[in-house]
């Protein structure tokens, strides 16, 4: 099934639900980390995988690889660097309020 990069929403396979507080700010906010099925671009060719880092910055462009298990990991590996080293000066905590890892 061939996903639209222009589309906002998209048929997820895999989340995670996260929350973020912004420096200075006492608020938390809802996060969820949202990847679509990969599909082919050009069949044989490359493959992309849709994204979505809903509370912060959204729908992003689908992430490409070489076929679909590559459009896949390099879609986890986009959200864990983004997780690892935000914009914003934002902190990401697990829904119980423990500080996120990924470990």
């Amino acid at each position: 099934m061939r996903q639209q990069m222009e589309s906002n929403f998209f048929p997820v396979l895999i989340e995670r639900q996260l929350r973020a507080r912004r420096s200075g700010d006492s608020e938390l906010t809802e996060v969820v980390i949202e990847i679509g099925q990969p599909y082919w671009t050009d069949p044989g060719i490359e493959a992309a995988c849709p994204v979505a880092i809903r509370g912060t910055v959204g729908r992003v462009n689908d992430i490409h690889g070489i076929d679909p298990m590559s459009a896949m990991k390099q879609a986890i590996d986009f959200v864990e660097a983004y997780l690892s080293h935000p914009a914003d000066e934002l902190k990401f905590f697990w829904p119980d309020g423990e500080p996120y890892s990924d470990n």
